[in-house]
């Protein structure tokens, strides 16, 4: 059974919009995921995961479900709210009562 399979303690999922510039959403992606670890969690995202994929968008969202899963909360980035695959990833976990966190909360538990 892959790692991946099956869930996991201090592991997340980090979600959000795509829309902005492929630079920038890189350096956020990379940025929160980095504060993430800091605090001891590993981290998931659906970019790294499906990059390379050539699949359609309703099997990208089948497999975006199955790692939500395996977390133990999932973190959106601040401009989750403006992606409808976010959104859905979010109502999802909500109706599964997976905790649901924005990195923005980062700032405030860190102090």
């Amino acid at each position: 059974m892959s790692e991946l399979s099956t869930y996991k303690p201090n592991r997340v999922y980090l979600t959000g919009a795509l829309a902005s510039p492929e630079s920038e959403r890189i350096e956020s992606i990379k940025h929160w995921t980095k504060q993430l670890e800091e605090y001891g969690y590993e981290v998931i995202n659906p970019w790294d995961a499906f990059k390379e994929e050539k699949i359609s968008d309703q099997e990208i969202m089948r497999e975006r479900i199955k790692l939500m899963l395996v977390c133990e909360k999932i973190y959106t980035l601040p401009d989750w709210d403006v992606c409808e695959k976010t959104l859905q990833e979010v109502s999802i976990a909500r109706i599964l009562k997976i905790e649901i966190n924005t990195v923005l909360n980062l700032i405030t538990e860190k102090t």
